[in-house]
């Protein structure tokens, strides 16, 4: 005559769809496993009688282990109810550290100590992330859109009361100025153009094209000047508006 296990999984009152029930007998060998629990409920039926450990697992959860007995009269097992305990995790904000501004959509990844994926997520609208489940040291490398990937290291410090740690990531986003350059009403092909940031530094070369265009890409915020290479014009432009005011020049270029 066999017996049944069975019961519910679940974390803060709600059930877990996808949590992992593994029973092993007093030897410690494995006898049944579930790897779906749909609704949070499992079954582990065709037990013969005696003793078990039941291990419930779930990702970002500690795991939790509970003894079972399936007793030789048919008696069916009492239904289960297996409360996992999550485990407290890293959250903070992703910021642009030159505006303030949050980052939305940055891919935040958690790696442990070999370089494994532990635990991956998207900022919101208002630049927040949390990783849930990560207890350990761990490199933290946060990417974006029109940005270059960022690796921080932390220690994890985890709370007693099961707060999560506050990890707040800067990453720095690029812009695109672009204009038109223009000189008594035509435009201009062929001109260069030097870029200089608030303090002076040339920091890029463009050159119109059979339009009068230019554009230099992957610019921090700040604000920039955008002079012609004859020295005829010059306009002082914000880098994080994507388009700068065209380029008027006082005389026609070569």
């Amino acid at each position: 005559m066999t017996g049944r296990v069975a019961g519910t999984v679940r974390a803060a009152g709600r059930p877990l769809d996808d949590a992992v029930l593994t029973l092993t007998d007093g030897a410690g060998r494995q006898v049944a496993r579930v790897v779906e629990t749909p609704g949070g409920m499992f079954a582990l039926d065709g037990l013969p009688p005696g003793r078990y450990v039941l291990i419930a697992h779930h990702s970002g959860h500690r795991p939790r282990a509970t003894g079972v007995r399936v007793p030789a009269d048919g008696t069916l097992t009492p239904a289960l109810t297996l409360e996992l305990e999550p485990l407290a995790g890293v959250r903070g904000v992703v910021r642009d550290p030159d505006t303030g501004r949050p980052v939305a959509a940055a891919t935040i990844v958690a790696l442990d100590a070999y370089g494994d994926v532990v635990a991956t997520t998207i900022s919101d609208l208002d630049g927040t992330y949390r990783l849930g489940g990560v207890d350990a040291a761990i490199t933290l490398v946060v990417a974006a859109p029109g940005a270059d990937p960022v690796a921080r290291g932390i220690e994890r410090d985890p709370s007693p009361t099961g707060a999560d740690q506050v990890v707040d990531l800067p990453v720095r986003t690029l812009g695109t100025l672009a204009g038109t350059v223009t000189a008594g009403g035509t435009t201009v092909a062929g001109l260069t153009l030097e870029l200089h940031d608030e303090a002076g530094d040339h920091v890029g070369t463009a050159t119109t094209d059979a339009g009068g265009g230019y554009r230099f890409d992957g610019l921090p915020a700040g604000r920039y000047t955008v002079r012609s290479a004859t020295g005829g014009a010059q306009v002082v432009v914000a880098g994080h508006d994507g388009v700068a005011p065209d380029v008027f020049l006082t005389t026609p270029g070569p």
